[in-house]
Formats: C-alpha cells, sequence, structure tokens
C-alpha cells in the first residue's frame, strides 16, 4: 500500500504528520496549495522556485502593511524557507521535474556565428547575475559562487538541494499529456480508491488513449 512506503507522511489522516485532518487531496493542489499559503492560511506546500519571484513581488507590499509581522528589516528568508522533500520510509529520496529554459541555434541560419555568440552571452554569468537579480529566478550555473548572494541565498540553496534528485522537464506535447493521468494516480493513491498497482495501471491505459486520440 501507499502508506506502507510513506508511513506517516501520508494521507487525509488526523493522525497524519505532513496534513492533520485535511479535506481531500484537491486542497493542495496547484490551484489552492501555493495560493493559502502566500495569504498565510497553510504553513507549507509543495511548489516550485517560481514562488521565489511571487513572493519578492508581494514583500514590499506585506512590509507597509504589516502582513505576517514583517518590516522594513524583515528578510525574505524570515518568513520563507526551501528545502528537498521528505524521503519515504522506504529510505528512497522523491525525484521532481525541474523546469529549463533553452535556447537554440537554427541550423538554417544565415548568420551561425554570430548565433553562436548570442547564445554564449545568455549563457554567461553576466547574465546569470541578471536573471537572478532581476527576473528573481535560479540561474543556471555550475558554480553558484559565480553569482554574487546565490550560496548565501538559503530559499534558493533548498530548492537546489532538490535539483539533485531531478529530472529536465521533457519539452514536447507527449509531456503536456501526462499531467491528468498522472494527477489521477495519485488522487486515487491518497484518497484509498485504488491499490498503488491499479492507479498506476489505470494511469498507464489513460495516457496511452490520450496519445492514440492525439495520433501520437
Amino acid at each position: 500500500s501507499i502508506k506502507s512506503v510513506t508511513g506517516d507522511w501520508y494521507g487525509n489522516k488526523d493522525g497524519s504528520k505532513l496534513f492533520p485532518g485535511l479535506a481531500t487531496i484537491q486542497d493542495m493542489g496547484w490551484d489552492q496549495g501555493p495560493a493559502r499559503f502566500q495569504k498565510g492560511q497553510v504553513a507549507m506546500t509543495f511548489s516550485g522556485p517560481w514562488v521565489i519571484s511571487d513572493i519578492k513581488k508581494n514583500f514590499s507590499t506585506w512590509a507597509e502593511t504589516g502582513k505576517f509581522g514583517i518590516t522594513a528589516d524583515t528578510k525574505v528568508s524570515d518568513i520563507f524557507g526551501a528545502c528537498k522533500l521528505p524521503r519515504f520510509n522506504n529510505d528512497q529520496q522523491p525525484v521532481t521535474f525541474s523546469g529549463v529554459q533553452v535556447t537554440g541555434m537554427n541550423v538554417y541560419t544565415d548568420y551561425p556565428n554570430a548565433a553562436m555568440n548570442l547564445m554564449r552571452f545568455l549563457a554567461s554569468d553576466e547574465i546569470m547575475n541578471v536573471v537572478y537579480d532581476v527576473m528573481g529566478k535560479i540561474p543556471a550555473v555550475k558554480e553558484s559562487a559565480s553569482v554574487p548572494g546565490l550560496n548565501e541565498d538559503t530559499v534558493s540553496q533548498g530548492f537546489l538541494s532538490q535539483a539533485e534528485y531531478s529530472h529536465a522537464m521533457p519539452v514536447i506535447q507527449e509531456g503536456n499529456y501526462m499531467w491528468d493521468p498522472l494527477r489521477d494516480v495519485w488522487t486515487n493513491l491518497f484518497d484509498e480508491k485504488m491499490s498503488v498497482e491499479d492507479a498506476q495501471a489505470k494511469s498507464s491505459e489513460d495516457y496511452k488513449k490520450i496519445l492514440e486520440n492525439a495520433g501520437k
């Protein structure tokens, strides 16, 4: 069963360490969990590094209104933190997807040298600093030290600790088709409607039907 893997970190039971008294899995979905988290209605949520820019964007307003007890001297890391997902009871680390943004050069371009120089510039430490300072995103760098402040940024480092256990998000249409079947797996398990094996089998069959209907 799913409980044999996740143990007390499971379910909508009053004894759950993670979600005590939670009504349904829908309460932790994308349209509910992060929204309630940013309103201060729940203590934690599953999300990604994109929430950093949202929180930074709202931070000045929160300081002006005194929300969450924020003052002019408060830092983002004083009220918000991130860490890698806890291990399951079988000591396996949950694996996540890591969103990526890529820049490519058209093989038919009339200006291959200029295009390559542009890509080198976009991947440079100079631009990665802009990505971090201006856009509020975690930059794609081999060494965090190349971006001033990144090593000391405990929030970003929390997300990066989970990145070690992440796969690059596939940028293909087949990847977009998987979300509903994948959601149904966790819904059926969380609400105890199916066994792990049955939920996986149903999800796989549903995914194949979606691909077939899409002509894939």
